[in-house]
């Protein structure tokens, strides 16, 4: 049992726990990780090393898993409202730096402005969905430029 809950990729911490469960395993969490550490020296996983010269041979790596976290790859839209009226719009993961991103690209003077405050107004349906308020600015020495505040909304991708 304990070799098959290894070879599935399952800790030490795991069977144990499954262990005391399903069959009233009365012994400690050592004993166990022990075992687990016989088990993987005796069956190491094998890898091949395969070297060539550069541009022979081509090389893919599977790599097999927990699914990743789709919310923190997920490419959002944003839309930031000027002061004067201007509307713009961008796509990216990065709520601040895509923010950045459009706001620079719409400026003509230098320098390039950061986002210096962000407050959030409204929530929307994901993390980083919603409305906000930010306010974007540049520092030059000691002194620091503030432009005018900006709603943004941040939401899903269509």
């Amino acid at each position: 049992m304990v070799e098959a809950a290894v070879n599935q990729g399952l800790s030490a911490q795991r069977i144990w726990q499954d262990l005391q469960t399903d069959y009233g395993f009365g012994h400690g969490y050592a004993s166990v990780k022990r075992l687990v550490r016989r088990i993987k020296r005796e069956h190491p996983d094998v890898a091949d090393v395969l070297e060539h010269p550069p541009g022979q041979e081509n090389q893919v790596d599977y790599f097999q898993g927990k699914e990743l976290n789709t919310m923190s790859r997920q490419i959002l839209e944003i839309t930031l409202r000027l002061p004067d009226g201007r509307v713009l719009t961008g796509r990216g993961r990065n709520v601040p730096a895509t923010m950045e991103l459009i706001y620079n690209q719409a400026l003509t003077p230098t320098p390039r402005r950061h986002v210096r405050f962000m407050e959030h107004l409204k929530s929307g349906q994901g993390r980083y969905h919603g409305t906000y308020n930010v306010q974007f600015g540049y520092r030059s020495g000691d002194n620091t430029t503030l432009d005018g505040v900006v709603v943004a909304e941040v939401g899903g991708s269509r």
